[in-house]
């Protein structure tokens, strides 16, 4: 929620400095809003868009490489778990210890006993 908040109290600034910004346009001396100031002005602002989006790339590009390495990581305990097999149960609290505990809960045969 804190984030939420956050996004948009950054929205309102920038919408309310824009709107300072164009109010202050009036105020400047004719000399100052010329087509040369304007072009430069844009110039800037190119750049700093150009280096925002480089920062937002490099940004989501590592996360997203954080996100697939967990991702792989899981899938090997997964299948690491599925190899180990029914006898030795897996992991503690893996489905596969959980199902052989519930069964062996409803079920009170040898194999149960003897620790399958």
């Amino acid at each position: 929620m804190a984030t939420v908040l956050l996004c948009i109290g950054v929205a309102v600034l920038a919408f309310a400095f824009g709107v300072v910004g164009l109010l202050l346009e009036k105020l400047l001396p004719e000399p100052h809003t010329s087509d040369r100031s304007r072009d430069m002005i844009g110039a800037i602002v190119g750049l700093i868009s150009l280096l925002l989006a480089l920062v937002l790339g490099t940004l989501i590009g590592s996360a997203y490489s954080f996100y697939a390495t967990q991702k792989s990581a899981r899938a090997r305990e997964n299948e690491r778990d599925a190899a180990i097999g029914p006898r030795h149960g897996g992991r503690p609290g893996s489905p596969r210890r959980l199902g052989t505990a519930a069964i062996c809960a409803i079920a009170t045969s040898a194999a149960c006993q003897s620790g399958y």
